[in-house]
């Protein structure tokens, strides 16, 4: 967890060059249909907004200061994965994601039935401790996974390194496909995220 990337940016570029760009809005709409195929909204409650700014859910565990390893084994006693969602204080997108996303019951229950969840705040100084047993601040944490921008989806391995990172907001079909490749081992496969999505669509259109 505590390796530092050249560069910031890195991720977030090359996840919207060579992923989501290069799916259309045709394709998106066939997207949204084989995922959502029967979508239901979860209500127009709007998303609890804590005080330190943060938006919340009723599954995202609160915590005062966070430790990877126990977060990592609560995650597997529960057999899912560990998910730790990044956001800011004022991030419009953030808040999107919450009343938008997170608003629709199949990608909610999708996401929770086989994931846990953490939330880091990009900017915070809650206690973070490593699986080094070294403790950071939220902020110092975010820069070491390099996470520059909000929100930030990122798929945690057992072992506690990085499987898979959804940079910046997504729209709510798309967002669920990412957490649906994880589940179906994309990242190991060695297939990306957008010929796996574009796979999806070619045999949805064969049925």
């Amino acid at each position: 967890m505590s390796k530092r990337y050249t560069s910031k940016s890195h991720y977030r570029e090359t996840f919207w060059k060579n992923c989501v760009v290069p799916v259309n809005k045709l394709n998106w709409l066939i997207v949204a249909v084989i995922l959502f195929t029967s979508s239901v909204l979860s209500g127009t409650v709007v998303a609890e907004l804590k005080p330190n700014g943060l938006h919340h859910q009723p599954w995202i565990k609160v915590q005062n200061e966070f430790s990877i390893e126990e977060s990592l084994a609560e995650a597997r006693a529960a057999n899912k994965d560990l998910v730790i969602l990044f956001e800011q204080r004022g991030c419009p997108y953030c808040e999107r994601l919450h009343n938008e996303n997170f608003s629709y019951s199949d990608v909610t229950d999708y996401m929770n039935k086989y994931f846990t969840f953490m939330q880091i705040d990009l900017r915070g100084n809650r206690k973070v401790k490593l699986l080094d047993g070294k403790t950071v601040s939220e902020q110092e944490f975010s820069r070491t996974l390099a996470v520059t921008n909000t929100p930030t989806t990122l798929f945690i391995k057992q072992d506690g390194k990085e499987r898979f990172r959804m940079p910046g907001y997504i729209e709510a079909a798309f967002y669920k496909a990412g957490f649906q490749y994880v589940v179906e081992s994309g990242p190991e496969s060695g297939v990306g995220f957008v010929p796996w999505v574009k796979a999806l669509i070619k045999r949805s259109r064969k049925k």
